[in-house]
Formats: C-alpha cells, sequence, structure tokens
C-alpha cells in the first residue's frame, strides 16, 4: 500500500518516486537495468517485517534511503563481490558485505531476498572447502558469515529455507570440530550448544532471534550419533577444555533417552587412567547426567563402580552412588523394581 508507505514519511523530496511495481514481479527485476529504478528493495510493511517497532522512528524514509541504495547499483554490487572468484573474496571481507544486509532483513522484500540469496550456495561451497590452515585465523569470522546467509535464508519464502540455513551451519559447525586447532573445535562446539539452546528456548524468542527452525529434537539426536560426535569429544584429541563445554550435549542426549549402556560404558572406559583432572571432568559429567538417565543405566553405572577396587574410590564414586542411590529409591517408590546396593 503506498499511502501506507509513505504515512511516516517526513519532508519533501525525502523519498524516491511512487513505484508502479510491487513485491511479486520476480527476483528477474533486480537484473534488469530497464526496471531497476522503479522495482522495491524494503517496505515497512511487507511479509518479512513482522515487528520492527524500535528499530528505527520513522521506517517510511528508512526503507526509501535501502531502495535508493538498491537502486543505484549498491546491491549488485555487494552480490558481485560475493560472486566473484579470481580471485574470491576474503572471509572478512564476506562477513563485511554481508553484515549490513542481515542488519536490514527485517525490511527487505521476498523477491529481493530470494534474489540476493542466490549467492549464498557459492559463497558456502567456497568456505566449506576451505582448509584449516585458510581458516585458522578466521574460523569465528567465517561463523559469523554463515548465520547472516542463514538467517537471510530463513526471510524468504523458499520452501527449503529454515532446512537449508539450519544444516549449512551445522555443516560449518562439523567441519570446525573436526579441525586439529583446539580454538576452533571450542568455537564449533559453541556453535552446536547453541543450537541445542535453542531447541530448549521457547518458540517465540528462538523464532525472533533467528526465524523458524527446521531442526527438531528428533534431528538433532540423529545428527550428533550419525557424526559420532560424542566419540570426538571422548576418543579424538581429549582435552579438557572440550569436555568443560559438554554438558549441553551429553544432558541434551540424556534427556532424549540417547545416552545408553555403550555410551556410558565407552565414557567410563576413557576415564578409566587417566589424568586426574581429566578423569574428574568426565566423571562430573556423567554425574550431571545422572539425573536423566533411564534406571537400566543406572544400574549399569553402579557395576561399573563396584568393579572398581575399594581402595581406588574417590569423592566423585561416592556422591555418583548416592545421587544414582537416590534416584532409583525415587523411582522405586512408584514403580517397584528389584535392585540391591
Amino acid at each position: 500500500d503506498q499511502n501506507n508507505f509513505y504515512a511516516n514519511c517526513s519532508g519533501s523530496g525525502a523519498c524516491e518516486d511512487i513505484t508502479d511495481l510491487s513485491d511479486g514481479m520476480g527476483t528477474e527485476v533486480y537484473d534488469d537495468d530497464s526496471l531497476i529504478q522503479e522495482v522495491s528493495f524494503a517496505d515497512p510493511s511487507g511479509p518479512t517485517n513482522p515487528d520492527c517497532t524500535g528499530r528505527t522512528s520513522n521506517l517510511a524514509r528508512f526503507c526509501s534511503n535501502i531502495n535508493l541504495f538498491g537502486r543505484l547499483g549498491g546491491f549488485r554490487e555487494l552480490k558481485a563481490e560475493l560472486e566473484r572468484s579470481d580471485p574470491p573474496p576474503l572471509v572478512s571481507r564476506i562477513k563485511l558485505i554481508l553484515a549490513p544486509v542481515h542488519e536490514i532483513k527485517e525490511f527487505l522484500v521476498n523477491d529481493f531476498l530470494l534474489w540476493f540469496t542466490t549467492v549464498n550456495e557459492r559463497v558456502f561451497e567456497a568456505m566449506i572447502s576451505m582448509s584449516d590452515e585458510d581458516l585458522k585465523s578466521d574460523y569465528r569470522t567465517a561463523s559469523d558469515a554463515i548465520v547472516y546467509m542463514s538467517t537471510l535464508y530463513r526471510y524468504t519464502d523458499r520452501p527449503d529455507a529454515a532446512q537449508l540455513a539450519d544444516t549449512r551451519r551445522l555443516q560449518f559447525a562439523l567441519k570446525g570440530f573436526k579441525s586439529q586447532f583446539l580454538e576452533r573445535r571450542l568455537a564449533s562446539l559453541n556453535d552446536i550448544n547453541e543450537i541445542l539452546e535453542s531447541l530448549d528456548s521457547k518458540e517465540s524468542a528462538r523464532d525472533e532471534e533467528y526465524g523458524p527452525f527446521w531442526v527438531t529434537k528428533d534431528f538433532m539426536c540423529e545428527w550428533l550419533e550419525q557424526n559420532k560426535i560424542l566419540d570426538m569429544i571422548f576418543t579424538r584429541n581429549l582435552h579438557l577444555e572440550v569436555l568443560k563445554r559438554s554438558y549441553k550435549i551429553m544432558t541434551f542426549l540424556a534427556l532424549n533417552g540417547k545416552i545408553r549402556a555403550g555410551e556410558v560404558e565407552m565414557i567410563w572406559e576413557v576415564a578409566t587412567g587417566k589424568h586426574e583432572t581429566i578423569q574428574k571432568n568426565i566423571y562430573d559429567l556423567l554425574l550431571q547426567t545422572t539425573r536423566y538417565l533411564k534406571p537400566e543405566i543406572l544400574k549399569i553405572m553402579v557395576d561399573l563402580i563396584r568393579a572398581l577396587p575399594h581402595g581406588s574410590y574417590s569423592q566423585q564414586h561416592i556422591d555418583m552412588l548416592r545421587m544414582i542411590s537416590g534416584i532409583l529409591i525415587s523411582i522405586g517408590s512408584k514403580k517397584p523394581f528389584e535392585f540391591q546396593f
């Protein structure tokens, strides 16, 4: 509605000429020199702008400036730079280009976003194919760029937008978690934890920040298992800092019934014979997840502790036995079962 578009515009000549073109013309108009001066890039009342209260006191003027930038070829130049292949743009430059577009995403019309995000896959493939050495100092920057691209996808109406956004982000996190560099593994672990935390948050709050999610708890359980994330935490390049950041993954899997006998026995075996500090952190992870484990898994943990020589019992073993016994007694009072300590 053109009247609504300019209702908040103050000052004469501040807004561009009213256009006869509206959203829905298709993405090709953004490459058409004969139409570029009339097409809309932003609209304060557009479908991708559910609530921009507080973002700016004059939405019409703000969107007018975005449209002017687009009609002067600004977005074309940004997209062309992202598409450049010889030489390709640096990761830091990719982030700098995407950041302002990401910042105004709520105001951008759907057709423009569909046109602009056609570059996403090329940029993603370029970053996912970068070597560990290439990403040595740029992983966090690249991760931010992935988030920007993912969020722009979510603001389009393409049916697979949320799926692309989530799977691309997970692919990049997995790449980082497999890195030989600790800093990159920790950053990737934080990305995975952030996704898990988002699944536990209220849907309205989560979608307001990132847009609709495609991944579900079931999908993430399967993804964590298929990619052997627990194996990478406990058996490949075991590191104290990785253990400290693995609580969210452990509790998420436990809450969803995915910490089973095999996982408990593997983790217990890893702890055996390790340095006291490493062992303590592994036992802490198990201790923190006991309340979410099934009774039969808790019984296995008791058997593992029982098998230890009495002289090797630590305070953590005693704490685990105390917590497990309390949980089993509580469960037994509601649903009797046979078990003896």
